[in-house]
């Protein structure tokens, strides 16, 4: 099901630290590891572009592909020190006037079945959602998209998912993916609930899933509405992954918007999947 990963990297210590989970993706699932740079050009407007400001444009062009034609190897190094020398990896390069278009293009492109991005968590989770490069990637990907912070263990063991959920029909859709994602894991998925969805609601979902209730857990999520943070609740079940549907940016906004504590909103301790309900 997932046989091609898609990395993207800008060399830092940021994208460093999320290259392991990568790889040990690929490994789990036998698939091959695609890395990929995005570059914006310098913008020069089309009619200020005289001979001069052309040749300059197109030495920083080649000046950046020299930079990442250098930075490979450095991957390629940390593949064989955590012992996954072996797995596939091809390098793609893109250029253009956005990253998230050239990121999201990469994707459509290489076909990817998951990408992997790291992201520094420095921001609030609300800030997050609402405008970095990781948020709006996950939020127009056309496959799923692992966020790894840098808060986070650099070799994460996702052995207990949590699946926020907002009890639409979709939603079973993006359900089914995650159980194929967490097969190989070997993890466990936990349903909990969303803003919005009382506890009487989730009972009544409950019920009506019948037998199919039994292959995951359900667990009511009461964080959004009391003191209790969304970190001290994840933590408490022993939850190693936040999983959720993306299907609109308002989602994700109610999802964050309740008052959390520093911890969490400051660091972003959790990796996140986000699974589009639109590929389903």
């Amino acid at each position: 099901m997932i046989r091609q990963i898609l990395f993207p990297t800008d060399f830092s210590k940021t994208a460093d630290h999320a290259f392991p989970a990568a790889l040990e993706l690929a490994s789990r699932f036998g698939a091959e590891l695609t890395t990929v740079h995005a570059f914006v050009e310098p913008y020069v407007p089309k009619g200020y572009m005289t001979r001069t400001l052309k040749e300059i444009v197109d030495q920083a062009d080649f000046e950046e592909f020299e930079l990442y034609r250098d930075q490979l190897p450095k991957l390629h190094e940390i593949a064989s020190s955590l012992g996954k020398g072996d797995i596939p990896i091809r390098h793609a390069f893109f250029s253009g006037k956005d990253i998230i278009h050239q990121l999201l293009t990469a994707a459509e492109k290489e076909k990817s079945d998951l990408m992997v991005m790291g992201t520094t968590g420095a921001r609030g989770v609300e800030e997050f959602f609402q405008g970095t490069v990781a948020s709006e990637v996950m939020e127009n990907a056309p496959c799923p998209v692992l966020i790894l912070p840098e808060a986070a263990s650099r070799y994460p063991v996702f052995k207990r998912i949590a699946f926020a959920a907002g009890l639409e029909p979709a939603e079973e859709g993006v359900l089914s993916w995650l159980k194929h994602f967490a097969q190989p894991l070997q993890a466990e998925i936990i349903r909990i609930n969303l803003p919005g969805v009382d506890e009487t609601d989730f009972e009544i979902y409950q019920t009506a899933c019948g037998d199919e209730a039994d292959e995951t857990a359900f667990v009511f999520c009461d964080c959004w509405k009391n003191d209790e943070s969304m970190a001290a609740f994840l933590e408490s079940r022993e939850i190693d992954l936040l999983a959720l549907a993306t299907h609109k940016t308002s989602f994700i906004q109610e999802l964050f918007r309740q008052n959390v504590e520093k911890q969490i909103a400051r660091h972003l301790p959790y990796p996140i999947l986000g699974i589009p309900v639109r590929q389903h």
